[in-house]
């Protein structure tokens, strides 16, 4: 993990010039679309022996492939990791919301009231801890949570999202990625709102 992380940052080397081989990982979309481009850059210059097998991660720990050794690494937002692995966080970013650009109530900034008068769509990994804050505050504020879907890619969860008028929470360097060719807006969650990072 720590030869990971000086790995993404401009000024770490890996030590793997001379090495020969693959490299397993397992990465969720978020993980793969924020950190695979910059980490195989770094690849090809540190250790252009070496070949990353990338597979997707699930949202749950892959403990049977990690512990068997068919997988050397897991990238990707875990509830909870167990104590015989080391879990490390690689990057924190801001939750925002997104919806279509062409929304019916919602234009360029974003009530609590709007935010629980809507659809939602979850997008696993995040949704298990994020699903139980909604539910809190769907219920204080006299509303049922209204889940249109729960899935895990995120360019699916996005497209949905700007096919209805649906919101979803992701992380904002992935909200904006995608804003320009999916029309969407990127907006601030309500300060009222408490949610999880």
């Amino acid at each position: 993990v720590d030869e990971v992380r000086i790995a993404l940052n401009a000024g770490g080397a890996l030590a793997l010039r001379g090495c020969l081989g693959r490299f397993r990982l397992a990465v969720s979309d978020p993980v793969g679309q924020l950190l695979m481009p910059a980490l195989l850059r770094r690849v090809v210059i540190e250790a252009p022996g070496v070949t990353l097998q990338i597979v997707a991660s699930g949202h749950e720990v892959p403990m049977q492939a990690l512990a068997g050794g068919t997988l050397d690494l897991a990238i990707a937002h875990f509830e909870s990791v167990a104590p015989d692995l080391r879990g490390s966080a690689l990057y924190e970013r801001p939750l925002v919301v997104v919806c279509r650009r062409q929304h019916p109530q919602i234009h360029g900034r974003l009530s609590v009231r709007q935010f629980v008068a809507s659809q939602h769509v979850s997008i696993i990994p995040h949704a298990f801890v994020l699903e139980e804050a909604l539910r809190r505050t769907f219920v204080a504020a006299g509303r049922p949570y209204r889940l249109l879907a729960s899935l895990q890619p995120i360019g699916a969860a996005l497209a949905i999202v700007a096919a209805t008028d649906a919101l979803a929470l992701v992380t904002e360097p992935i909200a904006r990625r995608h804003a320009g060719a999916l029309d969407l807006q990127v907006l601030k969650l309500p300060s009222a709102l408490a949610l999880p990072p």
